[in-house]
């Protein structure tokens, strides 16, 4: 196992979508293997397959523009370890509410983010088995939402309006240049 490269904005490459997972094979364990390594490296509640550099032990032919050679895959880890290749949320609650989320591609900004408080996601273990599972309400359904949006090329920011993302961005801008002036 090893610590994957996380790679953080501005790269472009967070706001591509994951390829889907058609071959469960070994590689695919091992990767989620790195991929849970890298998320307990940074005492992180999840990770996407998005969020590292793209992974040489997978070929995709003919990838769309809008697409990652990466695949579909998130770990979450709240109460318990799940590895969900392909999940997608197939029901949602109608009722919301407003949290703040960190992420490990956006450093050093919380951000505010509405999300619906239970969902049921539908997903494949890596046997390629599917599952439904119904999040717990709270930290586990925001998690599996933080994380599918990353698989779809969503970031925290893209849940603000225009003036929020701008203010958004210039605190990460100052942020950082203090950090960076620290060292």
């Amino acid at each position: 196992m090893s610590i994957l490269k996380v790679i953080t904005v501005p790269d472009k490459r967070l706001s591509k979508k994951a390829m889907k997972v058609k071959k469960f094979d070994d590689n695919l364990k091992k990767f989620a293997n790195d991929l849970i390594e890298t998320m307990n490296s940074d005492n992180a509640a999840g990770i996407a397959s998005i969020q590292v550099d793209d992974d040489p032990r997978f070929k995709y032919d003919n990838v769309p523009e809008e697409f990652r050679p990466q695949p579909s895959v998130i770990i979450v880890n709240i109460e318990d370890l799940i590895v969900a290749v392909n999940a997608e949320i197939i029901w949602y609650s109608e009722q919301k509410e407003i949290g703040i989320e960190g992420c490990m591609s956006i450093p050093n900004l919380p951000v505010k983010v509405e999300r619906h408080t239970q969902i049921h996601v539908k997903y494949n273990d890596l046997e390629g088995n599917e599952h439904i599972y119904q999040c717990k309400p709270g930290d586990e359904s925001i998690c599996f939402q933080h994380e599918i949006d990353h698989l779809n090329g969503i970031i925290t920011p893209d849940h603000s309006n225009a003036m929020q993302q701008m203010l958004l961005w210039k605190k990460f801008e100052q942020i950082n240049s203090m950090l960076k002036y620290r060292r």
